[in-house]
């Protein structure tokens, strides 16, 4: 009878710890696979997280993006763009050069923000009124950031034309 105890509470226990290591192992997969979607735009940011080595644009594309919102500064408008053709567009001409996040840095007046909806990220461009410089948010870092004449002027006359 002691012998069957004994077996018993071993081979609960041996359950149990098992069982533990199944629950471990399930909710450190869930973690990165959450961890992986979060990440889909993919900022790849040096040692020190100061400044982006690169951006890969193929998770942002029209497919992963609910709605793209421009907003003038100043304004109570938002223009929101659902068409998918058009978000390609957009998303086609986004070209980023030089990446630096120094709190310390700051653009210039803030003229128009692009907001890329997504379920799982957020991403937003506030393009400045007087240079080609803007601000890259992305989730909860910021990027001082220099635009293409390209994309810049590309977004100025969606902008006049959707106004």
């Amino acid at each position: 009878m002691k012998k069957n105890i004994k077996f018993a509470i071993i081979l609960t226990s041996i359950i149990e710890i098992f069982g533990l290591g199944i629950i471990f192992y399930q909710s450190s997969v869930e973690a990165g696979r959450i961890q992986k979607e979060r990440d889909k735009y993919y900022i790849v940011v040096d040692v020190n997280k100061k400044d982006v080595l690169k951006i890969e644009k193929k998770y942002l594309s029209s497919q992963e993006l609910n709605k793209i919102k421009i907003i003038k500064a100043g304004n109570e408008k938002k223009y929101i763009i659902e068409d998918k053709k058009l978000m390609d567009d957009i998303i086609s001409k986004v070209e980023f050069g030089k990446f630096v996040s120094n709190p310390s840095l700051n653009m210039g007046t803030e003229d128009l923000n692009i907001a890329f909806e997504s379920n799982n990220n957020n991403v937003s461009i506030s393009l400045s009124a007087e240079d080609r410089t803007a601000i890259l948010k992305y989730n909860e870092s910021a990027f001082l950031v220099t635009v293409t004449e390209d994309f810049y002027s590309f977004i100025y006359d969606l902008f006049s034309k959707i106004s």
